[in-house]
């Protein structure tokens, strides 16, 4: 099969992708990823994929009861899934078997039960199918750091207010926010880099067309099939994009939706969410830089964080101690600044709004 005409909607926020045609004939197991589970952890997490019992109310024969009373009858559903945790490659085979004991057909009123089986040899060859597909994703990333080689502005002096030319702040991270199309092209430029390493992972020429409407992964052999869910995994896969060193840097959190063609060219589909936490601006680490309430007087930073804070912001005070009789503080001036700061959150735009204390 050629690479041209490939459509893979495929993986670790939702997709669907085949190893081949899955057959009515085939057996469909449901499988849920979940990258910290344990037996404990994955037994409670069977119990919440139970099938709804089907009830229905039904005329009342009992003769304690009155004549033409309805009462609520329920069957008892059962279906096998599985639970797979691809990072220590162990995985649980369940009958997940539900009823409902109460007077009203109510969810809250059903009561589930597990039974562990074993897998078979076909399960477990399409678990292992799952584990390199997994483990060749996180290599990718995990391989893949984008570093701005060009030298950047370090902290001013506290009393210096000049301003950095443009040219010189598109090369510090704050250049990162307020630019969606600078959002685009960075995100573009990972992508490529996660290509670069992923492309050689011997399984992708195997999945052929794909249901973009389903939000999960399948996988079949000869008689087997898996429908894979990824909503239970909570440990993602992470890129940095590191401006000159390590006191600038932005983190993302990366997750591979699947794949389109454009003119014959292969192109991942894959969704970026900045980790404030752990991305680093002047050094400073940014979901501290810009909290609520934030303290820059005596800080020194950049002329393009300066400028980034300024920009589109609304000052609320300025501090002077010349007019509060400070003799001690004589040439002090603070000023408020309010700002709002947006960063892309997979498909949308998260912002914040920060008071910040700068001098003047």
């Amino acid at each position: 099969m050629t690479r041209q005409g490939l459509l893979i909607t495929f993986f670790l926020s939702g997709l669907s992708l085949f190893t081949g045609k899955i057959h009515a004939s085939q057996e469909l197991i449901e499988v849920y990823s979940c990258n910290t589970c344990n037996y404990e952890k994955a037994k409670t997490i069977a119990k919440e994929h139970h099938v709804k019992p089907v009830c229905q109310w039904e005329t009342s024969s009992n003769e304690r009861l009155h004549l033409g009373q309805p009462i609520l009858k329920c069957d008892t559903s059962s279906k096998n899934l599985i639970i797979a945790n691809p990072l220590d490659k162990r995985a649980f085979k369940f009958n997940v078997k539900a009823t409902n004991n109460s007077s009203t057909p109510q969810e809250n009123g059903v009561i589930s039960t597990i039974e562990i089986l074993p897998l078979n040899t076909s399960e477990k060859d399409l678990l292992k199918t799952f584990y390199d597909i997994d483990r060749d994703f996180r290599t990718a990333v995990s391989k893949t750091s984008y570093i701005t080689s060009s030298k950047i502005q370090g902290p001013l002096e506290l009393k210096s207010t000049s301003l950095n030319n443009e040219d010189s702040c598109a090369s510090h991270p704050v250049s990162y926010f307020g630019n969606q199309q600078y959002q685009v092209n960075l995100h573009e430029t990972l992508t490529q880099l996660i290509e670069k390493e992923l492309f050689d992972a011997n399984w992708f020429d195997n999945f052929i067309v794909s249901d973009v409407t389903q939000s999960v992964l399948k996988l079949s052999k000869g008689d087997l099939g898996f429908q894979i869910s990824l909503q239970h995994n909570e440990i993602g896969s992470y890129i940095s994009k590191v401006y000159g060193g390590s006191d600038n840097l932005l983190n993302f959190e990366v997750k591979y939706n699947g794949e389109f063609n454009i003119g014959g060219t292969r192109k991942l589909n894959l969704t970026y969410k900045l980790n404030r936490g752990a991305s680093i601006i002047d050094g400073m680490a940014m979901n501290l830089l810009f909290s609520p309430v934030v303290d820059l007087t005596d800080v020194a930073i950049s002329n393009c964080l300066l400028k980034f804070i300024e920009e589109n912001s609304k000052e609320i005070e300025t501090i002077d101690s010349h007019t509060r009789g400070n003799a001690h503080l004589a040439g002090n001036c603070s000023r408020k600044i309010k700002k709002e700061l947006c960063s892309t959150e997979r498909y949308s735009q998260k912002c914040t709004n920060s008071i910040i204390s700068l001098r003047c």
